[in-house]
């Protein structure tokens, strides 16, 4: 386990406390859908004849959620982790923590059984940054530590997350460029978020970065590969629109490819450069592979020029190209995870509702006199 927590009734707050379960009385407790406590709150309720009534939330709704709707009066109660709950008390004020419904609870991960890699990585980094005894003291790394304190302790960085800035899921944005790069993107068949994800991972959004190889701004470009816009690589739109001719390009020359090794090699050259990108292409043809494939080529491939009997054979030499496979996949995760909370194409605005109206009542009298059927009028 990598902690222990106790289940935890959660209640808007008021000016009587709520401490047993005979206080429930009336109260429908809601759990996130799919939650396993419900079969133990079900059976603690039954064997003390508590008169409370148990729901499970539908949809995917996390508890934090289920908690601001408790703050705001939405529902009426809610069963979630104690540590959950004490965070989520940071940033409502409207909560009270009830009765305690539970003993301690292991915390785990769960695996797939047939990802037997991934968890002797998990196990390895875990037992390197934490440990839980059986009598629930926890031993945490310096580094795993800041990561729980920001998310669960620190009232500060707790509200910060929850800021909408920081949400998409609330807010609709990914950044404060997020409608300049949708309007430089969409027109060279770009999807934006693609666009945005890579300006995440080369400059975090900073305009004024500046890498030791001399790359600029949001989308790292090099002056000598900007052209008329060489001088002007700190301000957004110049910078944009020199890194997509560059991208634009690229994605352009892989069209005969499909769609996901498209990105993928149009990535992989943004970050390599066409000559390192076109030796791992010589070398997945020289070892049998397809060198217009991805998955079980160019990924092993881009590696292998990092090692001296095969990039002595190559026309660009040494390039550690593991930075490459994991930029891409960095890249292909964060687009992925912004395609589920951002549309790519804003819904048109309706009309004017006065305009709509008459529009449709003409149409109407139209088709009356033209069928000259006596057809009910519009209800108001």
């Amino acid at each position: 386990p990598t902690n222990f927590v106790r289940k935890v009734v959660v209640l808007p707050g008021g000016p009587e406390p709520v401490t047993s379960l005979s206080d429930l009385a009336g109260l429908t407790l809601v759990l996130p859908e799919g939650d396993p406590f419900r079969r133990e709150l079900v059976r603690l309720r039954d064997d003390s004849d508590s008169a409370f009534f148990i729901h499970s939330h539908r949809g995917r709704i996390r508890a934090e959620e289920l908690l601001t709707r408790v703050a705001h009066g939405e529902i009426e109660a809610a069963v979630v982790d104690d540590i959950v709950a004490r965070a989520a008390m940071a940033a409502e004020s409207n909560l009270q923590l009830g009765p305690i419904v539970s003993e301690r609870l292991p915390i785990v991960w769960l695996l797939r059984q047939n990802t037997p890699e991934l968890k002797t990585a998990l196990d390895e980094y875990l037992k390197r940054h934490v440990s839980v005894a059986l009598n629930g003291r926890t031993r945490r790394s310096q580094t795993y530590g800041i990561i729980y304190d920001r998310y669960y302790e620190n009232p500060k960085t707790i509200l910060g997350f929850r800021e909408p800035q920081h949400r998409p899921d609330k807010s609709g944005k990914i950044s404060e460029y997020d409608e300049l790069i949708q309007t430089m993107s969409e027109p060279l068949g770009l999807d934006w978020r693609m666009v945005a994800a890579l300006v995440f991972q080369e400059s975090r959004f900073y305009p004024f970065a500046r890498s030791k190889a001399d790359a600029r701004g949001l989308m790292q470009v090099l002056p000598k590969f900007a052209g008329d816009d060489a001088d002007s690589l700190y301000y957004a739109e110049p910078n944009l629109r020199a890194g997509l001719r560059l991208m634009s390009a690229t994605y352009n020359s892989y069209a005969y490819l499909d769609s996901l090794d498209r990105w993928r090699f149009t990535l992989a050259e943004y970050h390599a450069g066409v000559g390192h990108l076109t030796d791992a292409r010589r070398m997945a043809m020289d070892h049998g592979r397809d060198p217009n494939r991805w998955e079980g080529s160019l990924e092993e491939m881009l590696p292998r020029l990092a090692r001296g009997k095969y990039f002595k054979r190559t026309r660009h030499g040494y390039y550690n190209g593991s930075e490459t496979v994991k930029y891409v996949k960095e890249i292909l995760d964060r687009y992925r995870t912004y395609m589920r909370l951002v549309p790519r194409y804003q819904p048109e605005p309706l009309e004017e509702p006065d305009l709509i109206l008459p529009a449709i009542l003409n149409i109407g009298l139209k088709t009356r006199a033209e069928l000259g059927q006596k057809i009910p009028p519009p209800a108001d």
